[in-house]
């Protein structure tokens, strides 16, 4: 089964390296592809010493019902339809892609902030810890489920502070064995919204209280980052054209109070929101900060003349539709997964 890790998150290093991928030599060209119920997203990206660049990319639609995103049973209904978009996708970017980090949908999975009275010392008694946790407060057995745990430190109590992600093991398994037959090896497989957040990380202030908002066509993440360290996170199946996404993010906003009642957030950081904004700004400001920060995703990725032509992917724009221009933004999850194979 393929790697179910956290590549780490804002100010918390990077993933475990293996001692055969010590001995391997560093690959030029990344690849990622995310997987959503609408589309197959790819991309291809290359770590420079002036830093990343984007070389390709590419988008394939769905048929309507091919991926039922689900926490609980199989989600690729139509694998034909599924595999055949994988492989279209996949030939946008150039083909010949044998590894691929992979962002499965937020909806799959159950991403968690835990906090224990206290840790065993090494990693797989935590991880045997972390199983007994979940186990029980779900009630499932710890052969059905895989889960993946990233150490935040310690709160103001002195309790350990945890990020869990939860996915039932047969799930993740499909869509393994589908990416597979088309000779794609998913190395890393992480959620959309923490591949996103990783791509953003390093723009994220390390001082502070923080707010991330995340967005995909159906869905929306909000993260709150304490001086480096996630602190909340909190995902719902509403997307930014949803007509009561406001009331959702209240709500949210409203569970992180009372989680966390003695924090108030600073300021909030987006990636590029599009067509949404107009209709969100005001409402964001008034539910979560005044002070709100859009982020330049050309201050740390550039685009390179790979698939297309830069300047029918402009920054400060973007489009759902094939053909159009886009943001980086929204290839976010795709990039953030091809990032999370470099070492």
């Amino acid at each position: 089964m393929a790697d179910f890790i956290l590549r780490g998150q804002p100010r918390i290093g990077g993933r475990m390296s293996s001692a055969l991928e010590l001995l391997m030599p560093r690959r030029k060209s990344l690849a990622g592809i995310e997987i959503t119920p609408f589309f197959i997203k790819t991309s291809r990206v290359e770590k420079r010493k002036s830093g990343w660049f984007l070389t390709h990319w590419g988008e394939l639609p769905l048929p309507p019902g091919a991926v039922k995103c689900s926490y609980k049973s199989i989600n690729v209904l139509d694998t034909d339809a599924f595999q055949n978009a994988v492989w279209s996708a996949v030939d946008a970017i150039g083909g010949e892609v044998f590894r691929m980090g992979v962002s499965l949908p937020n909806e799959t999975m159950k991403i968690l902030v835990q906090e224990f009275d206290e840790l065993p010392r090494s990693g797989a008694e935590i991880q045997k810890m972390v199983s007994w946790w979940v186990g029980k407060t779900f009630r499932i057995s710890p052969d059905e489920f895989v889960i993946s745990y990233q150490l935040l430190g310690k709160s103001p109590e002195g309790k350990s502070r945890l990020l869990v992600i939860l996915a039932f093991r047969e799930i993740v398994l499909q869509y393994e064995s589908l990416l597979k037959d088309q000779d794609i090896i998913p190395e890393i497989i992480c959620p959309s919204g923490i591949n996103q957040l990783n791509f953003y990380s390093d723009e994220i202030p390390s001082s502070g209280i923080i707010a991330f908002l995340g967005f995909f066509e159906a869905y929306f993440s909000f993260v709150v980052i304490e001086d480096g360290h996630i602190l909340f996170y909190h995902g719902v199946k509403k997307g930014p054209s949803d007509s009561h996404f406001n009331h959702h993010l209240d709500m949210t906003l409203q569970f992180f109070i009372d989680a966390c009642p003695d924090k108030k957030i600073e300021r909030l950081y987006m990636g590029y929101p599009g067509h949404y904004y107009r209709d969100l700004s005001e409402g964001l400001m008034e539910i979560i900060a005044k002070d709100i920060v859009i982020i330049d995703e050309s201050r740390f990725i550039s685009i390179e003349n790979g698939h297309g032509r830069e300047e029918e992917f402009p920054m400060t724009t973007y489009s759902g539709a094939i053909g159009s221009a886009r943001c980086v933004s929204y290839f976010s999850a795709a990039i953030g997964a091809a990032q999370s194979l470099s070492p």
